[in-house]
């Protein structure tokens, strides 16, 4: 082939068809026939087609669900630097820009696919909502903590309303992304959020 294992290639390719073309819309016999091995050989590998699925399912939850060491420490750090406004656009960028890499766009593609078949699949999108509220939670608690945001706001009520808006918008992306690879909309979230809640300069440069 061309230096990567069989397995590899194969996870490649039905990662491509089935967030192409969906899981039950491919076949075992699709994978092989664009990998260019015989259907045995796909036995080899993978037990099964489900077994393949569970496999990327593992990937997406190795790419997206790592744990972040030291997260008050980089808050710390990045408040000391910058304003809160572009902490957190700066953050949520990071975040969107994995999506311009193929591999992890097919990742999402089939998760949200899924999530309503697998429970694997649905368990991943939750933990990855129920992580970002906590990480939002602390983030506003520092700002307000730093005299930002005033204290009539609770940092869990701001961390629910901001999550489940990115959350929204990331899904949008997601479906526009071949079209219409733009982060602008971000931007603005995040400043019309911001205006309401952060005391100081909200413009983000």
């Amino acid at each position: 082939m061309d230096g990567r294992n069989t397995k590899d290639i194969i996870y490649e390719v039905a990662l491509k068809l089935f967030a192409e073309n969906g899981y039950n819309g491919t076949s075992i016999r699709d994978i092989v026939k664009v990998v260019g091995i015989k259907e045995s050989s796909f036995y080899n590998h993978y037990s099964k087609k489900e077994d393949l699925l569970d496999y990327i399912l593992d990937k997406f939850e190795e790419t997206f669900l790592e744990e972040d060491d030291n997260l008050e420490e980089k808050i710390d750090n990045l408040l000391a630097k910058y304003e809160p406004s572009k902490i957190i656009f700066l953050s949520l960028r990071k975040y969107f820009i994995k999506l311009h890499n193929e591999h992890n766009r097919f990742l999402w593609q089939i998760i949200i696919n899924e999530q309503f078949k697998k429970e694997q699949a649905a368990n991943s999108i939750l933990n990855i909502n129920s992580r970002f509220k906590n990480i939002a939670t602390l983030l506003f608690q520092k700002i307000q903590s730093a005299g930002y945001i005033d204290s009539i706001f609770e940092p869990e009520k701001l961390a629910f309303i901001f999550s489940n808006a990115v959350r929204s918008l990331f899904f949008e992306y997601i479906l526009k992304y071949k079209n219409d690879p733009d982060i602008s909309s971000l931007k603005i979230l995040t400043e019309f959020f911001l205006e309401y809640v952060i005391k100081g300069d909200k413009k983000i440069v």
